[in-house]
């Protein structure tokens, strides 16, 4: 969903809404205040443009589910079986769910926490979210990504954007 934001700024806050492109729907909003006074530095005014951006576009929704919470075990192997097997998944997209990988821990949250699993627009791994908290800046390898092979980003993407949409 391609996303735009309104962005207003007076003498006390800066706020932001942020809408769908293509219908006009409100997302969410966000609001930071400005400092007190009659005089103030305009670098106040994008501080806190970036305190409210970031709210808005990186909510973070639940505690996130690391490696060894096993709850997703039986969301494994229903998704092994609904590609068709092991030598399905291994060649669409290089390999096998089990329970630590994202894509399993994506449907068990589906299945769990459907409103949550809504809210999702995008996902990040521990050295992700540390990136982009560093940075501002998103990026990942798929390499990394327990989900995909190197060549097979795209399947990759598509099955976990199936998988929220139980």
């Amino acid at each position: 969903m391609p996303l735009v934001a309104g962005v207003d700024s007076s003498t006390q806050s800066v706020k932001v809404v942020l809408r769908d492109a293509d219908s006009g729907a409100w997302v969410r909003k966000a609001r930071a205040t400005h400092p007190d006074g009659t005089s103030v530095d305009p670098a106040a005014w994008v501080s806190a443009l970036d305190s409210a951006m970031e709210g808005l576009l990186n909510e973070v929704i639940r505690p996130a589910l690391l490696w060894n919470d096993t709850r997703s075990a039986a969301d494994a192997t229903a998704l092994v079986d609904e590609l068709g097997g092991p030598e399905a998944w291994a060649s669409a997209v290089g390999s096998v769910p089990v329970a630590a990988f994202t894509v399993s821990q994506v449907r068990w949250l589906a299945r769990n926490e459907p409103e949550n699993a809504r809210r999702v627009a995008s996902l990040m791994l521990p050295h992700d979210y540390l990136t982009w908290h560093r940075r501002q800046h998103w990026c990942s390898t798929c390499a990394r990504q327990s989900l995909c092979h190197r060549r097979e980003k795209d399947r990759g993407n598509t099955v976990v954007r199936g998988v929220l949409t139980l």
